[in-house]
């Protein structure tokens, strides 16, 4: 019987310190409600309808921010610099070696045309934002259900997985911290700045404390201010997804409300030096209490060190492949032909051979690998060395030498690394794994058949 639509009750449970609201049926007091449309939910157990109220649509957040002034004033706000701990002449020495020792860059990279060191003042805003969440969502859990199937052979009881749709409303509230470059944004600086103010908090301090000239911080980074407070909020949204119960969930609607509650502003000084390799310009600089230069592109040598390995490689891949090829194509035959036999122990020979022949790639590609390395790395540490002489820097120490050996094979300017190179040195190395495998399950089904005859 049609009850009509009635007032739905709202009971509130608490999970994980946030408020969830389960909607129940006004008539009976059951939690068993499926949706309808209209924002209308009917009762499994008794048939009623309830009427629920969503909260609205979010509101996008736009880049002005505005505050009462007693909220402005709440505000903690201070502003930061870094200590100094490199000279521009031990950094520009510290450069120099580093780029030779990286393993991606040319033989004659120190051959370059270098600018002097100059210093950088990049600045940086660090908001903390108190975010207020609420939300509405329909949950689903699944479950497994019987149910029954007319096919040919009559009626069959079959299973499947359908999902029970419950509505709930309810917020959460949650501290976020975020950092925007100013004046624009740029994922590289901001990832770069906020791992650094993890691996050296110490380094921070404010500006009276600096040895140097603090420059005047930007006038306007209302906009840079904007996009943290957007991005905390967005963390705060998936952290409220994060949270929510049951196997899936979807109409997730939400409001936003936010205050921030502290604005540190970051002038950041940074040696950048500038150098030209073949007509293009590049730059690598390090941030003045850092201790290992950095950049966001270096000149790569990687694909003709890759050429060159490959070339030396290419005519072993070619016979392990050919090998490998005959061995499956002959193994196939033998289960096939009268003359078995013959092709079988041809095959088992070919396996025998094409097990040698891949063995001895795989290690020829490894140690063809270091040998271009050590002898690229040696020559670049012989320049390296030549170049600080000249600039009156000094010999290398024990440890920059070190830069330049295997220990350190995997580090480099660019951040992040890049440890691929060797495998994409192999570009044979797909067709000759997949090729042997092929041999070796061809091989042994041609025993089994083989078996099998001589049994019967």
């Amino acid at each position: 019987m049609d009850r009509g639509r009635e007032h739905n009750e709202i009971v509130s449970d608490t999970v994980g310190g946030d408020f969830l609201h389960t909607v129940k049926c006004a008539a009976c007091g059951s939690g068993d409600m499926e949706f309808l449309s209209g924002g209308v939910m009917r009762c499994r157990y008794c048939g009623a309808k309830t009427v629920i109220s969503k909260p609205q649509r979010p509101v996008n957040i736009t880049n002005e921010i505005h505050l009462h002034e007693s909220e402005a004033n709440a505000v903690d706000r201070r502003n930061y610099t870094l200590k100094r701990s490199e000279t521009e002449m031990s950094f520009m020495r510290k450069a120099l070696i580093a780029l030779a020792a990286d393993r991606h860059t040319p033989p004659d990279i120190l051959e370059s045309d270098f600018a002097p060191v100059s210093v950088k003042y990049l600045q940086f805003i660090r908001i903390s934002a108190d975010v207020h969440i609420d939300y509405s969502v329909s949950i689903g859990y699944d479950r497994q259900e019987e149910y029954l199937e007319k096919t040919k052979k009559g009626v069959e009881k079959k299973t499947r997985i359908v999902t029970d749709w419950h509505p709930q409303t309810g917020s959460i509230d949650s501290e976020n911290v975020d950092i925007s470059f100013i004046p624009y944004a740029d994922k590289y600086e901001e990832d770069k700045f906020a791992e650094f103010l993890v691996r050296k908090p110490s380094a921070v301090i404010p500006p009276e404390k600096a040895d140097f000239d603090f420059p005047a911080p930007s006038a306007d980074y209302s906009s840079a201010q904007s996009r943290a407070l957007d991005k905390c909020v967005k963390t705060a949204v998936g952290q409220c997804k994060s949270k929510l119960p049951g196997d899936k969930n979807k109409d997730f609607d939400y409001t936003v409300k936010s205050k921030i509650t502290s604005v540190y502003l970051y002038v950041v000084p940074e040696y950048v030096m500038g150098y030209k390799y073949k007509n293009t310009a590049y730059e690598l600089g390090v941030y003045f209490s850092e201790n290992a230069p950095s950049a966001r592109e270096i000149p790569d040598y990687t694909p003709v060190r890759n050429k060159e390995i490959y070339d030396k490689n290419k005519a072993l891949d070619t016979v392990s492949i050919t090998v490998s090829v005959l061995c499956s194509i002959l193994a196939v035959l033998s289960m096939f032909f009268d003359i078995m036999q013959i092709l079988f122990w041809t095959a088992l020979s070919l396996a025998v051979a094409g097990t040698a022949l891949f063995a001895c790639a795989e290690n020829r590609h490894v140690k063809t690998a270091e040998t271009v390395s050590a002898r690229l790395q040696k020559a670049k540490s012989e320049k390296a060395a030549e170049v600080l002489r000249r600039r009156d820097f000094g010999a290398m120490t024990a440890a920059e030498l070190e830069l330049f050996g295997n220990k350190y094979r995997q580090w480099s300017l660019l951040r992040g690394g890049n440890g691929n190179e060797d495998k994409a040195a192999d570009k044979l190395r797909t067709p000759r794994r997949v090729f042997f495998t092929v041999s070796c399950i061809a091989c042994v089904l041609a025993i089994i058949v083989s078996l099998a005859s001589c049994i019967s």
